[in-house]
């Protein structure tokens, strides 16, 4: 009957959301496997930064200055202070809110498996250890020497395993 099918269905959807939910709040539950560094930067105070729609891909960015918001197309505001660290997924829409001026490092990057995941902060218990992964990958891509996209991964799961280890990142549920 209609009514069998519809609550199996209802079950089956309610089953898959849930795992892909879960999925989702995993990135650094699971063992992560670098599929690309796309780009690996410095970004000077006072170069203005509006966000971004339907980013390409994931990025770990480390606020070296003031504190910075990130508002993302659901609603969801993340407060990232001085010294710390955002994960912003792939496809995500956001815009930045700022108080004053500040510079910052990024990594954008691809992973395997490509799966939807939320936005985290991490809270470096060591915040020159983090940065110094930053700013020499971002020195190795200035340099496009041979090794420098090599290197670039390297510090990028440099900079996963530490936080990994030292559990120093927080998911932010959405407001």
């Amino acid at each position: 009957n209609h009514f069998d099918i519809l609550d199996n269905f209802e079950t089956i959807y309610y089953y898959i959301f849930s795992i892909v939910s879960e999925v989702s709040m995993q990135l650094l539950e699971q063992n992560i496997q670098i599929q690309s560094v796309i780009l690996s930067y410095y970004h000077p105070a006072g170069r203005r930064t509006a966000g971004l729609q339907n980013r390409a891909s994931h990025g770990l960015v480390y606020n070296c200055g003031a504190e910075k918001t990130y508002v993302f197309s659901n609603g969801q505001r993340i407060s990232v202070p001085p010294d710390h660290i955002i994960h912003i997924p792939k496809g995500s829409s956001y815009t930045i809110e700022t108080e004053g001026q500040g510079d910052a490092y990024a990594i954008n990057f691809h992973v395997f498996p490509d799966e939807m995941y939320e936005p985290f902060t991490v809270s470096p218990k060591n915040p020159d250890k983090y940065l110094s992964c930053f700013r020499k990958s971002a020195d190795a891509w200035l340099t496009t020497t041979v090794g420098y996209y090599e290197t670039c991964c390297e510090y990028l799961y440099r900079l996963l395993a530490l936080i990994k280890m030292h559990q120093s990142y927080s998911y932010s549920a959405p407001s």
